[in-house]
């Protein structure tokens, strides 16, 4: 049985889309037992705490976390949902958690409470990115670790190998090296360093990869320090939204815009399927001693679905299990 955590109170929707979501999963996969965290009261609104419909149960927690909230509100908050549900992995009670919560908070909380693992010198949050051939590539760094150095992206070129093997099905994932252009010699002189320890040291390491070929789906790995990558995960979401507003815009100001908007209605919906980030579910925290995902702060149930999918092919795949022998 793999058990996972919901920290219920931390996205922007609230508990009612996050309860839906677990009761669908919970039907459509009879080996996963969900532990369900938040504030009863709030909860008891959405869901009778008694008598679950659905196999798992229900973890109180006296307060939850804002998007406001400092990094340390993870400790100082006592008994916050967010906190409570990193501890059941912690005690081992769940294989995972999920948290739609506070970014910083949840990163640091988790890292602290869970420790990384052994020869791991620093965890990564990755962000898995949707591009337009269906097939994601995971970005590590997506924002949480600003300074890294080349032992450290080899070490996430590892993870983020092997969790593209066994979760994504890709069997010789591709790792690139996000920069300003793919010659050698691009970048700044740590961006040098980086790609010729990398090319000496990461088999599968193509080189270096620019901010304009990261949709293609070609390459599957792709490293850089979490100031970058931030920036990169920003640009493509905000990207994305811009392209359906023109859409919406020009195809909306005539009659015969309405008609050719009615037409392609099918093909929009594919093309905004390709790239919605909900179709993902989240980010991972890889490199910690427990399965750790990042759900965006506006999750719906899609989102918390596929959340849920994530961590459930994480530790399925004994994904940790697998990082730690490759690192030895």
């Amino acid at each position: 049985m793999i058990k996972i955590a919901i920290d219920l109170m931390g996205g922007d929707l609230g508990p009612g889309p996050l309860i839906k979501a677990a009761k669908k999963f919970s039907k459509d996969n009879k080996d996963v037992y969900l532990y369900i965290v938040g504030n009863k009261e709030i909860v008891s609104k959405h869901l009778d705490i008694e008598n679950l419909d659905f196999n798992g149960e229900f973890v109180s927690a006296s307060t939850h976390l804002d998007s406001n909230d400092s990094h340390l509100a993870f400790f100082r908050k006592k008994d916050n949902s967010m906190q409570v549900a990193v501890n059941l992995v912690k005690a081992k009670t769940v294989d995972a958690v999920i948290s739609a919560g506070n970014s910083g908070a949840y990163v640091g909380g988790a890292t602290l409470v869970l420790k990384t693992m052994k020869n791991v010198i620093r965890p990564v949050f990755m962000p898995i990115i949707p591009t337009i051939t269906n097939q994601p590539f995971c970005l590590l760094d997506g924002g949480a670790f600003l300074e890294v150095n080349s032992e450290i992206l080899r070490q996430w070129s590892v993870l983020g190998s092997v969790f593209s093997t066994l979760v994504l099905n890709k069997p010789s994932p591709k790792v690139g090296l996000l920069n300003i252009g793919t010659e050698p010699g691009k970048g700044t002189k740590k961006y040098i360093e980086y790609h010729d320890y990398l090319i000496n040291k990461v088999e599968n390491f193509v080189g270096n990869v620019e901010a304009r070929t990261v949709l293609d789906g070609e390459i599957d790995v792709i490293l850089c320090d979490g100031f970058t990558g931030n920036i990169l995960l920003k640009a493509v979401e905000g990207t994305a939204k811009s392209i359906s507003s023109i859409l919406k815009r020009s195809l909306l100001k005539s009659p015969l815009g309405i008609t050719a908007a009615l037409l392609s209605f099918n093909i929009f919906r594919k093309i905004r399927k390709k790239l919605d980030y909900r179709e993902v579910g989240g980010a991972l925290v890889l490199g910690l001693n427990g399965v750790v995902v990042k759900a965006h702060g506006s999750t719906d149930s899609t989102a918390m679905i596929n959340a849920l999918k994530l961590a459930h092919k994480t530790v399925k795949f004994e994904t940790l299990k697998k990082i730690q022998t490759a690192l030895q």
